[in-house]
């Protein structure tokens, strides 16, 4: 079970099992590792997937903190609202130290919170604040006093909340897809050759996702499987190799490893931290290069500073 705090127009995404579409075969065994339907269709059909609504009865006083195996629930709704503050404020860290970068997160963050404009009071308050703890709790405290402790109370939503529905058509098939390179950017479970087989994983730790790779051999007596360390979260990284070749190639943000396991008994990893896209072999540079481009986290640009300790930006800009 999760909790979502959503914004009006926000939304949020969840994973279900896998479900299989067009005429089923054992090429990729998808089975091993996303058990689901499979859906049998032909060329030139259309294909709806209309998943189910989602009833939420969430009461605000179930929403709070695990610590260890204990529950923390909110004491009140202006406590239940202190914790809201200070989790989207803590998303901001390192606080800029530019006037106008500062005040355009203190826009943000109060339309985000309490869909209203900043006072310029509590602008002008942030903006000459240069210690850590500028958002809170000092302002923090301000932000809550001033539009949750005076008598607001926290409202909830119950009812039915409407999914996304894909639509697409069913095309021939590629009958040269086994002569081209393959790639992953997620989980799954993928031939790499004739007795070699790599499967993707992911799994949700706190906040983060967690990914590994594996690549399993089964000629006999069968070697041990070799684990590949992934970098966390989703998109982060590709994976590209031709069938029965015998190599693989994973490309991140400031790495280019490829890994030979012709001889299943040493794999043998090399790693590449400069050069990047150069570094792989030509037909899978156009494939791989999306991942090197992926950034996990935002690089805060500080802006040009004036005579005045900063430039003024319209509200809208960001």
């Amino acid at each position: 079970m999760r909790i979502y705090r959503l914004a009006p127009d926000a939304d949020c995404e969840t994973y279900a099992p896998g479900i299989g579409i067009g005429g089923k075969t054992s090429d990729e065994d998808w089975a091993n590792v996303r058990p689901g339907a499979w859906i049998e269709t032909k060329v030139g059909d259309e294909v709806r997937l209309s998943p189910g609504a989602v009833e939420l009865r969430m009461l605000p006083t179930h929403v709070g903190t695990r610590h260890m195996n204990s529950f923390q629930g909110p004491k009140d709704a202006a406590d239940l609202w202190s914790r809201f503050v200070t989790e989207r404020m803590a998303r901001e860290a390192p606080l800029p130290t530019g006037a106008a970068d500062r005040e355009q997160l203190m826009r943000r963050l109060v339309r985000d919170l309490f869909d209203k404009e900043p006072s310029e009071t509590e602008i002008a308050a942030y903006v000459a604040d240069k210690s850590p703890g500028a958002l809170h709790p000092a302002l923090g405290l301000d932000l809550l006093k001033t539009r949750v402790l005076h008598g607001r109370k926290i409202s909830h939503f119950s009812g039915t909340l409407p999914p996304g529905e894909i639509t697409f058509k069913v095309l021939a098939a590629d009958l040269e897809a086994a002569k081209r390179a393959r790639v992953a950017t997620g989980p799954g479970y993928y031939i790499l050759g004739d007795k070699q087989r790599l499967q993707g994983e992911r799994s949700g730790k706190g906040s983060r996702w967690k990914n590994k790779a594996t690549i399993s051999f089964f000629s006999k007596p069968k070697p041990q499987p070799y684990t590949i360390a992934l970098p966390d979260g989703r998109e982060t990284c590709a994976i590209a190799w031709d069938r029965d070749a015998g190599a693989l190639w994973i490309t991140q943000v400031g790495l280019v490893r490829s890994y030979d396991f012709s001889n299943s008994d040493q794999v043998r990893e090399t790693r590449y931290e400069t050069g990047g896209i150069a570094n792989v072999p030509e037909r899978f540079r156009e494939a791989l290069k999306g991942a090197l481009n992926i950034s996990r986290k935002p690089v805060r640009q500080q802006s040009s500073a004036d005579s005045k300790g900063g430039v003024r930006l319209e509200p809208a800009i960001e």
